[in-house]
């Protein structure tokens, strides 16, 4: 997480004050691709500025500062599994985290280490939004393309019990 975000979790305020669409376990590239792009596509418009950082939030709970990506950069990494599986973070349970400069939502995912072939690879994904936010009802679109894959409960709840600081 980013201070401003970790500063938003603890307090509940936006993208925390709403729900979290989340994978229920790992799975394979392809339908973590398949979110990414559904994701993307719906956001892209909406947000022109978005940002990216490592998401340590499971694993030790360290800041790290965002940096600006262009949504073509962005759109470029969900463009294959293979594409998807060489933009993770290569440490164990560090996410990368994606979000506007708005903080409406957050977007994230990890994927494991696979050895000797990436297609092996699983990963999980989250996307968080603010009840206030245009993007709110992606929440339940993703859960409703995904309902064997996914849940959906209160953000605030769902970062408590996940922190790992």
């Amino acid at each position: 997480m980013t201070p401003e975000l970790q500063r938003r979790w603890q307090t509940a305020t936006a993208p925390f004050d709403g729900m979290v669409v989340a994978t229920c376990d790992e799975h394979e590239l392809g339908i973590l691709q398949e979110m990414l792009l559904l994701a993307g596509g719906r956001l892209q418009g909406a947000f022109p500025d978005v940002y990216v950082s490592d998401d340590w939030h499971e694993h030790g709970g360290f800041l790290t500062e965002p940096t600006l990506i262009a949504w073509e950069e962005l759109l470029e990494r969900f463009s294959s599994p293979l594409a998807v599986y060489d933009s993770r973070h290569r440490d164990v349970e560090v996410r990368v985290a994606i979000f506007p400069s708005s903080y409406e939502w957050l977007l994230r995912y990890c994927i494991e280490d696979s050895e000797p072939d990436y297609r092996d690879a699983c990963g999980d994904f989250d996307f968080t939004c603010s009840p206030e936010s245009p993007a709110h009802g992606l929440v339940s679109q993703i859960h409703a393309k995904w309902p064997g894959y996914t849940d959906v409960m209160p953000a605030k709840k769902f970062f408590d019990r996940s922190y790992g600081g």
